[in-house]
């Protein structure tokens, strides 16, 4: 009797077994497959991004000390004490801003950048990480369960940066 009820189950999706991947993408893919299937209206993150000033960095310091723990890559450079230290001392006159990606009210993305004072479309990069002699490692901060969104959302909101600066070039030019 065993046997005739396995008959009619249904047979493992073969695809889903590719040994081409890992199979912790394999299990990724599975669940994202899953989601969709079952529309979990929740299960989609609504990430937003912005660029904060040094003077918002009070405020952000449970929040990133948490992201610090949850990061897909440890960043001792972009911890908030090792990074607020510097801020407050040696890289004190350096125009830091923070490219910040939240899941609702939850930090998945920082990337502390800097911007040149005179950049030009095309010549000069708009900005770029934040690096001192102090520091060695540019890695951004995401977070482990949302790495591949957060990077998507941290990019787009580099792009954004100096893009009103562009455009006003654009229509002196």
């Amino acid at each position: 009797m065993a046997a005739r009820q396995t008959a009619f189950l249904q047979q493992p999706n073969r695809a889903l077994r590719d040994e081409g991947l890992p199979p912790t993408e394999r299990y990724i893919e599975a669940l994202q497959k899953l989601q969709r299937t079952l529309q979990i209206p929740w299960s989609e993150p609504r990430l937003t991004g912005e660029v904060l000033a040094r003077d918002a960095l009070p405020t952000l310091v449970p929040v990133w000390e948490d992201l610090c723990e949850r990061s897909v890559e440890a960043n001792v450079y972009y911890s908030p004490r090792y990074a607020q230290a510097l801020l407050q001392s040696v890289e004190g006159y350096q125009n830091v801003r923070f490219a910040v990606v939240w899941d609702r009210s939850s930090l998945v993305a920082l990337l502390p950048f800097t911007s040149p004072r005179a950049a030009v479309p095309g010549l000069r990069a708009a900005g770029r990480a934040w690096q001192s002699k102090y520091t060695f490692s540019c890695t951004p901060l995401l977070d482990t369960n949302l790495k591949i969104e957060a990077a998507d959302t941290l990019l787009n909101v580099l792009a954004s940066i100096n893009k009103s600066r562009y455009q006003a070039l654009g229509r002196v030019l």
